[in-house]
């Protein structure tokens, strides 16, 4: 068993207990973890989306988009002050449109197309199941 993670473990519960406790203290965007080498500053955590063709990272978590750059050899992130984030719930919002906007945008011009193919399948009888009569 890693002690490491054991000492993790208990520092998470800790924090979330004193949290639980102290419901008057506003907790949005406070991190009591350590900040070794994280990537987004919202999750705390590396995994991003990169793209050919792209001149950002996206935080596949929260949705924040940084730029890339190297320097020595080196990868660092620059991160915007007022950042997009999913986790909150204007966050949650942006995102439910930014959803609808790209449906549109690949739905919308094959319409006519898509409800022909449904009206082709939901009339096959080859391949129905009908279930066991009671």
């Amino acid at each position: 068993m890693r002690k490491d993670y054991m000492r993790r473990a208990t520092y998470l519960g800790q924090n979330l207990g004193h949290a639980v406790l102290n419901p008057q203290i506003d907790w949005v965007h406070k991190f009591l973890g350590e900040t070794k080498g994280e990537a987004c500053p919202g999750c705390h955590q590396s995994l991003l989306i990169a793209k050919p063709g792209r001149d950002y990272v996206e935080c596949a978590i929260c949705g924040r988009r940084g730029s890339v750059s190297m320097a020595d050899g080196t990868l660092s992130f620059t991160w915007p002050e007022d950042p997009q984030d999913r986790l909150t719930m204007q966050g949650k919002y942006d995102h439910m449109r930014e959803i609808a906007r790209h449906t549109e945008d690949l739905y919308d011009p094959h319409v006519d197309e898509i409800k022909e193919k449904h009206k082709y399948f939901r009339e096959l009888e080859d391949f129905t199941v009908k279930p066991p009569a009671k």
